[in-house]
């Protein structure tokens, strides 16, 4: 598990370092910008908390759902195409993951546990990782639950799970790259930063993992293409270092920025 991750980190700075050198949207932030080691410490260490608690909620959740589900579904949920299968596991997942975001913003202590990952001031490939480990465990493997469930192939859902982990590389990355007409079928990294910006006209917008179509139809979209946000980031304040990240949520009264390094 953990030499995995390592190879994943390892082949996303490979390709985004430089991709966000070439093409970069803010061109004044360095590779080695602020808090960079503690958000390697949330891809590696938290990486691995998140994979294993998405497991467990995942083989829970289809000890759960399996005997609701009729013997005829996987039968013919596997006769499909796997190129399909993907595509399905896709939409039945970013249906439920826009669902559970929006419940992370709106209920206040799940808001405790995102904004960790609103806490993002710099865009990058690597801050895409700061996330609290709770957060994703349940943001993911409740996405995933359905499809886990009521037996989509195993190369479908892995095909969904590699796509999905580079797609959010690419979206957080400080890249000037445009989908052009394609923006609103799949979430570019401008509509996502829009997503992370800290100004009024995009609070609680955009959504959407993998589709636009559902803040569109949900009205939640921020349609600012192609201006960029000013800035990131919340205005509450938060410790600086991971550990402190990690419990700051479970603290009955928040904590004053202090220096840390990881």
């Amino acid at each position: 598990m953990v030499y995995g991750l390592l190879r994943d980190l390892l082949f996303a700075l490979v390709i985004f370092v430089p991709l966000e050198r070439l093409l970069p949207r803010s061109r004044d932030q360095a590779v080695l910008r602020r808090f960079w080691r503690t958000d390697l410490a949330f891809a590696i260490i938290g990486g691995v908390l998140i994979l294993a608690g998405t497991m467990l909620v995942l083989v829970a959740g289809e000890a759960l759902l399996v005997p609701l589900i009729s013997d005829a579904a996987q039968p013919a949920i596997r006769s499909q195409p796997i190129w399909l299968q993907a595509l399905e596991v896709a939409v039945l997942a970013d249906i439920v993951y826009y669902a559970i975001h929006r419940l992370f913003h709106e209920v206040p202590f799940l808001w405790r546990l995102h904004k960790v990952h609103h806490s993002i001031e710099e865009m990058d490939w690597l801050a895409g990782h700061r996330v609290h480990p709770v957060d994703q465990i349940l943001t993911r493997g409740l996405s995933l639950i359905v499809p886990f469930a009521v037996g989509f192939d195993v190369a479908a859902l892995a095909a969904f799970s590699i796509v999905s982990a580079w797609h959010s590389h690419l979206k957080h990355s400080n890249v000037d790259v445009s989908f052009g007409p394609l923006r609103w079928l799949f979430v570019s990294p401008l509509y996502h930063h829009w997503h992370h910006a800290n100004e009024q006209a995009a609070f609680n917008r955009n959504y959407a993992g993998q589709f636009p179509i559902l803040d569109i139809v949900m009205r939640t979209a921020c349609l600012k293409e192609p201006l960029a946000p000013q800035s990131y980031g919340i205005d509450e304040p938060l410790p600086f270092g991971f550990v402190d990240k990690i419990v700051e949520p479970f603290r009955k009264e928040r904590s004053a920025p202090e220096s840390s390094t990881v």
